[in-house]
């Protein structure tokens, strides 16, 4: 963030603007609570100075002193419901407002198209944003503290002017001891100068103090992150359990993180003690120069220009004063942390999709064929210098079976995120009959495909629900689809069959699938989606042989008449099918059924015999 007004100036009101959207009319809300609580305590000193002229008066000057006190604390208790009130809605607000913005969050990762998605660059700030508002209150600090410290040093320097310049311009008689001191110019210099020390050392303590604070939130930032990879990943994920109890016998992963906590946690705790040594600067210059003031206007006292009373309503008046400009400092020192988190918060938001607008053409009537053609395509992940497809010219052909095997990385999975428009090409087109597919609308083009991706995901919620996305579930075709892909038997014998919660994250009576069970449990979405074309992206990949050999016996009543794409490293799936491509870093190198490929002696010759050789006797 750029030091010069002008730009500061606008950085606020762009906070202003963002804070009124997460929660509207806190600011409003803030402003009352500040003004009211600031009020409260103006008078709660008063009254305090009051009570005391009262008592020492000896009710001589006045003839209602229960009447009086009655009033004040009357006062007193309207004002402090009032800020009581006002301030558990302020920080309401404020809980919301990051409450809301996290709910923003979400939805932006929601909403935002899948390139977006993916971007390094859009996932770190998503997750720095996170912990920024963990570790800094974003939002919830500006509002709190920067804006509330603002308004209550403007509400309290217009409640204390007017009596601080009475009080400064009360004049002594000359007999008094001490009145040519009181009464002369040098009283109100001391006065301001005592005033100004804690206001002038506050603004480079608390800078000295945010700069310890900057570095602790970082730290804390990288720390957090230590944490939730050990706690939520090493220590908490099956895989790594089996890992850590078959090799690390001798326990020394444990040991380095507990040793590593350890330095972790010491470095945190010196960042806040330092960061509260140096506040603590600020609060002893204060008390002293309190004490002196209290002397000095004693003085006034003394020399009969104001009453004892008087002495603790400017001395407190006074202070008041200093404390708010002081936490005003405070809190404008220590900004940047906050600051930084909401500048990445409104980047995020602000952050620009890579979306295509897409066309609202109905798909056309394939029942009497089509063709699917990628011309001259190629694709770039985003932050990476290489081409995942580099200039393929491919037709998917209504009803034919395709088969795509390669190497890890030869651009298969992109090939497929290309063809269900989950990424859009870099250069080139790809159509349907001739029709560019961005023409047609989303929803038209989603209900192209069944695709059961390698890295499939399934929710927490009923084996039905992550069968069927449809608010009303077909229960009967739910069962065909399980039947087919051959996980009904295991889900037929379950107390809530296909009610059944997918883990127990948010029902305790769901069940952990295994792997080639959750495996399975995709494929039958896949097939109750009922879609024109399959996309099978390793679909067995987590199956055990007598699984995967009970979908290769299925294909054909699995596929049908309907278009399938296959994409697998396990070469014996090629022979279900019509066509083989072979990608190798991002080119189709080689094309054809398997006896042609197999007479090559090519690349596909390769990978068939070397998988192969372990499958002969």
């Amino acid at each position: 963030m750029e030091n010069n007004d002008g730009s500061t100036i606008s950085k606020l009101r762009v906070y202003l603007k963002f804070s009124n959207e997460l929660y509207p009319h806190v600011i409003v809300i803030q402003f009352l609570s500040s003004v009211i609580s600031t009020i409260g305590i103006f008078v709660n000193i008063f009254f305090i100075g009051q009570i005391i002229n009262i008592l020492i008066d000896n009710n001589r000057n006045n003839r209602y002193p229960i009447e009086i006190t009655v009033v004040f604390l009357v006062i007193l208790l309207i004002l402090n419901f009032l800020s009581e009130y006002l301030g558990i809605l302020a920080n309401s607000g404020s809980h919301m407002m990051i409450k809301k913005a996290n709910k923003n969050l979400a939805e932006k990762m929601l909403a935002t198209d899948y390139p977006t998605f993916i971007n390094p660059e859009f996932r770190k700030l998503y997750s720095s944003v996170k912990t920024g508002f963990m570790y800094t209150g974003g939002f919830t600090i500006f509002i709190s503290d920067i804006l509330n410290g603002i308004i209550s040093f403007a509400t309290t320097c217009i409640l204390a002017g007017g009596s601080l310049l009475v009080m400064i311009s009360a004049r002594a008689p000359i007999s008094s001891k001490g009145s040519a001191f009181v009464n002369s110019p040098y009283f109100l210099i001391v006065v301001i100068g005592l005033v100004l020390i804690p206001l002038l050392s506050s603004f480079p303590i608390a800078r000295l103090e945010g700069k310890v604070m900057q570095k602790f939130f970082a730290f804390n930032i990288q720390f957090n992150r230590v944490i939730d990879y050990y706690s939520d990943v090493l220590f908490r994920n099956p895989i790594f359990g089996k890992t850590l109890r078959l090799y690390d016998t001798e326990e020394n992963t444990i040991s380095e993180a507990r040793e590593n906590m350890y330095h972790q946690l010491k470095k945190d705790s010196r960042f806040q003690i330092k960061a509260t040594h140096i506040a603590s600067m600020n609060t002893l210059i204060t008390y002293g120069i309190v004490g002196i003031l209290y002397l000095l206007i004693s003085m006034k006292s003394a020399s009969q220009a104001i009453s004892v009373g008087s002495v603790v309503i400017y001395v407190g008046y006074l202070q008041q004063v200093m404390a708010t400009l002081s936490a005003v400092f405070g809190a404008w020192g220590n900004r940047e942390a906050s600051f930084e988190t909401m500048d990445e918060y409104i980047q995020f938001m602000k952050f620009s999709d890579q979306k295509t607008q897409y066309g609202d053409k109905d798909i056309p009537d394939l029942t009497n064929g089509f063709n699917i053609e990628f011309k001259n395509v190629s694709y770039k992940y985003p932050g990476n210098t290489s081409l995942a497809l580099d200039n393929v010219n491919l037709t998917i052909r209504s009803g034919e079976r395709l088969a795509i095997v390669g190497l890890n990385g030869s651009g298969k999975t992109t090939l497929v995120k290309l063809l269900t428009r989950l990424i859009m090409p870099t250069s080139g087109t790809i159509s349907i009959n001739g029709i560019n597919i961005n023409e047609f609308s989303t929803q038209g083009y989603k209900s192209l495909f069944s695709v059961v991706f390698q890295d499939f995901s399934l929710s927490g919620f009923s084996v039905n629900d992550n069968v069927s996305s449809a608010s009303i579930i077909d229960k009967n075709r739910s069962v065909g689809a399980m039947k087919l892909a051959g996980i009904w038997k295991k889900i037929s014998t379950l107390p809530q069959g296909g009610n059944t919660s997918v883990g127990t994250q948010l029902d305790k009576e769901g069940v952990h699938f295994s792997g080639g069970e959750l495996q399975k449990i995709a494929i039958a979405r896949a097939w109750y989606k009922d879609a024109p074309i399959i996309v099978l992206d390793e679909p067995t990949a987590a199956l055990d042989p007598i699984s995967e050999s009970e979908i290769y016996a299925k294909f054909d009543s699995l596929v049908g008449s309907k278009t399938a794409v296959y994409i697998s490293h396990r070469m014996s799936s090629t022979r279900f099918s019509s066509r083989i491509l072979v990608f190798d870093s991002g080119k189709i190198v080689e094309e054809g059924n398997h006896k042609k490929l197999m007479c090559e002696k090519r690349l596909y010759w390769r990978l068939y015999t070397e998988q192969a050789k372990y499958y002969k006797k």
